[in-house]
């Protein structure tokens, strides 16, 4: 039970999460991206995670509710060391050995997701970039984890059909089922979706319950 607590706390079960999204679209895409889009991808995901909840204990260290929070404060010294040493070694594998079409279209999603915020701040007042953030978070993990296989599989006539339309939309009808619990029970979406109003907040706690 330790074991587990501790895998959770340092955002491991998210990582294979990813990791078996990403398995998930390369079984249904019949693309198998090599081992640097596994590697990059799992060293990436636990970077944002564990950075997302990090931070959200630092900004609840005055009143700490959550043992997560407790674990992560108390070894963040050598969390961030950690953080660091794994972030240089990201950028040169994605940099150096990630395959260049994945990583064309990695730097096209990240600049869209600026390119998003950066609308949204300077057209504040206008309801036209407002989303709720559990879709947010849907689009950016299922892009993130799916883009590597679907980019090897291009030029793949056996890469679509209905079939796996049906279980690409069954997977992201969990998927968002999923965050709005977490959304529901947890302070922390709002650190995944930042300045993004989440369903449990437009519809009230009770009324979402």
């Amino acid at each position: 039970m330790k074991f587990y607590k501790t895998f959770h706390y340092l955002s491991l079960d998210i990582v294979l999460g990813a990791l078996a999204s990403s398995c998930l679209a390369a079984g249904l895409f019949k693309g198998q991206p090599d081992w640097s889009w596994w590697l990059c991808l799992a060293l990436t995901v636990w970077l944002l995670y564990t950075g997302n909840h990090l931070l959200n204990a630092w900004r609840h260290r005055k009143k700490i509710e959550r043992k997560m929070h407790y674990f992560l404060l108390e070894h963040r010294r050598n969390l961030i060391w950690f953080m660091g040493v794994t972030a240089t070694i990201d950028v040169m594998l994605i940099i150096n050995l990630l395959d260049k079409a994945i990583f064309k279209y990695v730097l096209a999603l990240a600049a869209l997701v600026l390119l998003f915020y950066a609308f949204r701040h300077l057209l504040r007042r206008n309801r036209i970039f407002f989303i709720q953030g559990e879709f947010f978070v849907l689009v950016l993990y299922m892009a993130g984890t799916w883009l590597g296989p679907i980019v090897v599989s291009q030029g793949n006539s056996e890469a679509l059909s209905t079939g796996h339309a049906l279980v690409s939309l069954m997977f992201a009808s969990v998927l968002l089922i999923n965050l709005g619990i977490i959304s529901l029970y947890s302070s922390s979406f709002q650190i995944l979706a930042p300045s993004l109003v989440s369903l449990s907040t437009s519809f009230s706690y009770p009324r979402s319950r």
